[in-house]
C-alpha cells in the first residue's frame, strides 16, 4: 500500500512539474512502453533512460 500510494504522489507531483494531466501522463508512459518496449518500471531502466538523456543533453 504504501509504494502504491508513493507513486501516485510521485506522479501527482510530475504532472504538477510538467503541467499535463494525470491521464496525459499515464497515456504518454503507455505509449513509450508500447513503441519501445521498455519496463518503467524497472529501476536499471529507469537509470540508464536517465543516463542516456543526461548525456545526449551535455
Amino acid at each position: 500500500m504504501t509504494q502504491s500510494s508513493d507513486r501516485r504522489t510521485d506522479r501527482t507531483d510530475r504532472t504538477a512539474t510538467l503541467g499535463i494531466h494525470r491521464s496525459t501522463l499515464l497515456y504518454r508512459l503507455h505509449l513509450i512502453r508500447s513503441l519501445t518496449q521498455y519496463d518503467l518500471t524497472d529501476p536499471e531502466t529507469q537509470f540508464n533512460l536517465q543516463l542516456a538523456t543526461r548525456i545526449q543533453l551535455a
